[in-house]
């Protein structure tokens, strides 16, 4: 199924759409080069989201928000450098990571049009993969549009959990997407059996039911093998409730069937095995 380019074109150029976000962000992996003063050499980092006016990076250590004077991109078809500033710096929970929020400074109209191109080509390519291969197929183009920029990139190791159940950490009642491999969904008894409600692979939901129901995850996730997500966290779910409702009301419909269907999909296996 072919994407029609020109409702792409308007959601992008539709102030509306974009709600506080007036500046586009999509989910990128991105290599970078952090340049900071005091430091003899660049520090590798990744995007995880990546916008007309900033990024979000990781890196696995800490740094001085105050010391980023530019950052070089590594893409795989150019390079660039922008002077930028730090924003804001957070821990990753459960791991030795750390986000950071970047400002682009002083971008001329060259840099401009190159960022404007990355972001418009990669909303474009996930448009189209969420619209043909994923849970979130249902929505309409420009709703999914609207998603993919309150959306941010999630990497996951083999073996790592992102959330346990009955446990509330910050970040633990994200929605997310997966991109590529496998998350296992279990939950314990009151005796200390593990039962494992089914799994998500590449396209499916899974997650948010904290964010849902306010209360901790009704279960654990664990990824099988290493796995990419799409991301939406409280505070980006909280802008599209904001900015749109029924879009947010479809969203948290689509999660809840997931959800819903994994457990039933469960209770009938254990009525098999009795």
């Amino acid at each position: 199924m072919a994407l029609a380019l020109a409702p792409v074109l308007e959601s992008f150029s539709n102030p509306k759409l974009l709600g506080r976000r007036s500046l586009a962000r999509v989910p990128m992996d991105l290599a970078l080069r952090l340049h900071l003063g005091g430091l003899p050499g660049p520090l590798p980092a990744r995007a995880r989201d990546f916008g007309m006016g900033g990024l979000c990076v990781a890196t696995p250590s800490r740094f001085e928000l105050s010391e980023l004077r530019r950052i070089t991109l590594l893409h795989p078809t150019e390079r660039a450098e922008l002077d930028v500033e730090g924003r804001w710096q957070a821990e990753v929970p459960g791991r030795d990571a750390f986000l950071s929020g970047v400002r682009f400074l002083q971008v001329d109209a060259k840099q401009l049009d190159r960022l404007w191109d990355l972001v418009h080509d990669h909303t474009k390519y996930l448009s189209r993969w969420l619209s043909q291969q994923s849970l979130l197929k249902t929505l309409s183009l420009s709703d999914l549009i609207q998603v993919i920029h309150a959306m941010r990139l999630r990497d996951v190791a083999s073996g790592e959990m992102l959330y346990r159940q009955g446990v509330r950490q910050p970040g633990d009642d994200s929605i997310a997407v997966i991109v590529t491999g496998t998350v296992v969904l279990e939950r314990s008894t009151p005796r200390g059996r593990k039962v494992v409600l089914g799994s998500a692979g590449r396209g499916q939901v899974f997650g948010g039911s904290a964010l849902l129901s306010g209360a901790p995850p009704l279960e654990s996730a664990i990824a099988s093998e290493p796995t990419h997500c799409l991301e939406i966290s409280r505070s980006s779910l909280d802008f599209l409730e904001s900015a749109c409702p029924s879009l947010a009301a479809d969203l948290t419909s689509i999660v809840t069937k997931a959800c819903l269907e994994r457990q039933a999909a469960a209770l009938d296996r254990s009525v098999d095995r009795s």
